[in-house]
């Protein structure tokens, strides 16, 4: 399930930054924590797959700008029937029944709103000085933990301190049915917050079937990240919330248990710190080339010649000749608390080293060559394809813990010119991947997150449109799944249109068997279940597309969906009944050299024979033959699925009547832009032949 926070207009950057790290702190590996826009919570069909909903700091009217109406009559209709909300601040003020925000000031803020989750008034704000665009207003406030959260658990203490910027108190809380006050301010404050001067700062309200919390404090900010923002000159505040973190984490787990929320383990709620970035190839000259023309073009920062500084990312580079020798020590952990902003440590392998297995437990770089170089040997034995040596995945950049695979690559764009066709980063842990949308998430351990360069010549553009690269990227995986090795070919992958890679859950499989339902059914979801996609981004340069493209497969990972080897699993159950014996479990290494090989056979023909050879391969993956689908632009007209176009790659539908017979028209379409479900939703008329 997912847990979406609202990352558009009104949200200043900070408060959503605070949000995923530390929903993510939490919630990993049980909900996958993402950043969506307005749109998607107007228009994509989010509820069923959503366990929580977020709404940061910031400004409120932004807020009613982008949600009066029909975006409002979603979340309401989400919380009553059983979903969850968080209110932070700003987030907290929405979605009360009305606000008065500064009253008299010249930045006051008052009148209804339209949630109304609680049926009062937030009154802010609780402590005078903020300003917009201002920290000046910002202080460690003193708030309970108020026995009824606790609910039986027991802990040495009763308080926390908690960052507050601005948030309200909650006029009169205590008076009102299904309102709860879980936390208060425990040190006077400027706003009239009732009657009985309560003071309440932090309440739950049950919904409907669902329920909210409003946070008038930032509680969800984290100390460690505050420290590297340049404009804050408060370290004593600081350092009191640091030194409270324990009480406050407390209480906010409290908070997520009462929502109903699946919170992981107290000793794992800590957001990964980066690892060193391991460089290394089984092609000796082509690193050294590489990294010659990087250092000669790009350039070193520093009279140490140790920082090389790119568009993204900074990069501390360290060279290391004999790698059971020649350890670096770890990085300073100062260095690195906020990740996105952090410099990178770089370590390059020289000479033809390859990173010792004991340098990275959870990857073996060895064993990954050693597949790359089989698997290529007996694939070119059984079928010899164009390329007459194998080109992707032979210079690796792996990282334990890294920020996004593609960004490290795509966003350095000065880098990126000198990188060699077929460079490849595969990481463990991602702590900032990127999706469709722009929308961000942790990919946890146990997901090959894997990122290759490929380039294509504007004149091989021509017969050969970039458009189908997703096409041949999501094809490469499931070739690497279902060609891992003799009995692989059973396990029931899919291709849901245009390159998400999904399974048959592990419930179906031992109710359908190996050979599974049709290739297309009506409720695909029920049935399979998403474990992998793609995200490719293109840029121009020097008479090439380069494209990042990127990959995310679930392998062994404990959440939040299935994954192959829980599927395989089942799967041997089946074959033991037929008296076959088990499939051995998936492992990164291999996959990721099985797809390396694929991805490079796959461009290699598509480069020189163009997609339509391609097609039936595409076909016979994906689930959706003869699928009816609503046609949005055309006034909801039903159309049913004929195929994709080989020129220009989009989806090939043709018109039905009213009793689903054919007319004859065809419409060739694009995606919705939907994010949850393509087929939920409408999708969008390009134009019809």
């Amino acid at each position: 399930m997912n847990v979406l926070v609202y990352s558009g207009n009104g949200t200043t950057a900070e408060s959503v930054k605070h949000c995923l790290y530390t929903l993510r702190r939490f919630l990993s590996p049980h909900y996958a924590v993402i950043s969506v826009d307005a749109n998607v919570i107007r228009k994509e069909p989010w509820a069923e797959k959503t366990s929580l909903l977020v709404f940061p700091g910031g400004a409120d009217l932004p807020f009613c700008s982008e949600f009066n109406g029909e975006g409002n009559r979603k979340i309401k209709q989400f919380v009553k029937r059983g979903g969850k909300y968080m209110g932070f601040c700003a987030g907290a003020y929405y979605a009360s029944s009305r606000l008065e925000f500064e009253t008299g000031s010249d930045i006051e803020v008052s009148g209804s709103r339209e949630l109304k989750f609680f049926p009062g008034t937030a009154v802010g704000t609780a402590f005078k000085g903020f300003r917009y665009s201002s920290n000046n207003g910002e202080r460690a406030a003193y708030c309970s933990i108020e026995p009824t959260l606790a609910d039986g658990e027991t802990h040495s203490f009763n308080t926390f301190f908690s960052h507050y910027n601005g948030g309200p108190t909650f006029y009169d809380a205590e008076k009102f049915d299904k309102v709860e006050v879980l936390s208060r301010y425990l040190e006077p404050i400027d706003a009239d917050s009732g009657e009985a001067k309560t003071n309440a700062a932090i309440i739950h309200c049950e919904v409907g079937d669902g329920s909210a919390i409003l946070f008038g404090p930032h509680v969800e900010f984290e100390p460690s990240l505050l420290k590297y923002s340049h404009s804050r000159k408060d370290s004593a505040m600081i350092q009191r919330l640091e030194s409270n973190s324990s009480q406050r984490d407390y209480f906010l787990r409290l908070c997520l248990k009462k929502l109903g929320l699946k919170v992981n383990n107290a000793e794992d709620a800590i957001v990964p710190k980066l690892t060193p970035l391991l460089l290394s190839s089984i092609n000796e000259e082509e690193l050294r080339r590489m990294v010659s023309n990087i250092e000669a073009n790009v350039g070193y920062q520093d009279d140490e010649k140790s920082i090389i500084k790119d568009a993204n990312d900074s990069f501390h580079v360290t060279k290391i000749s004999d790698s059971q020798a020649s350890i670096p020590s770890k990085m300073n952990s100062d260095d690195y608390d906020d990740p996105d902003a952090a410099v990178k440590e770089i370590w390059i392998f020289e000479n033809g080293e390859v990173p010792y297995y004991r340098m990275t437990p959870y990857f073996n770089i060895t064993a990954y060559y050693s597949n790359l170089t089989a698997i290529w040997k007996e694939e070119n034995e059984k079928t010899p394809f164009y390329p007459k040596d194998f080109t992707y995945g032979k210079t690796l950049l792996y990282g334990e813990i890294l920020t996004s695979t593609n960004t490290l690559i795509e966003k350095n764009y000065k880098i990126l010119q000198y990188l060699p066709d077929g460079y490849t980063a595969i990481g463990t842990t991602q702590i900032s991947g990127r999706g469709r949308g722009g929308n961000v998430w942790v990919s946890p351990m146990g997901t090959l997150a894997i990122s290759t360069v490929v380039r294509l010549s504007f004149e091989d553009a021509v017969n050969s449109p970039v458009i189908f690269a997703q096409y041949l990227t999501s094809m490469a995986m499931v070739d690497a799944i279902l060609g891992y090795g003799e009995g692989y070919d059973e396990m029931p992958v899919r291709l849901k249109w245009p390159n998400d890679i999904y399974v048959m859950k592990p419930s179906f499989l031992a109710k359908y068997g190996n050979k599974g339902p049709p290739k297309y059914v009506n409720e695909i979801d029920p049935i399979y279940a998403k474990i992998g996609g793609l995200l490719i981004s293109t840029v121009a340069q020097q008479d090439n597309y380069v494209m990042v493209i990127g990959a995310g497969i679930n392998v062994s990972n404990a959440g939040p969906t299935t994954t192959l080897n829980l599927v395989l699993n089942q799967l041997n159950h089946l074959r033991a009944a037929k008296g076959q014996p088990p499939l051995p479990n998936y492992t990164t290494e291999k996959l990721a050299a099985k797809f390396m090989v694929s991805l490079d056979k796959l461009f290699a023909i598509f480069k020189t024979s163009g997609f339509t050879s391609l097609l039936p391969k595409y076909y016979n993956y994906w689930l959706h033959e003869d699928q009816i689908v609503t046609l949005g632009s055309i006034g909801s007209t039903k159309a049913q699925i004929r195929g994709i176009s080989s020129t220009n790659g989009l989806l090939v539908v043709e018109e039905l009547n009213r009793d689903d017979t054919p007319t004859g028209k065809t419409f060739e379409l694009q995606p919705d832009g939907n994010s949850f479900d393509m087929f939920n939703g409408l999708i969008t008329r390009k134009h019809n032949r």
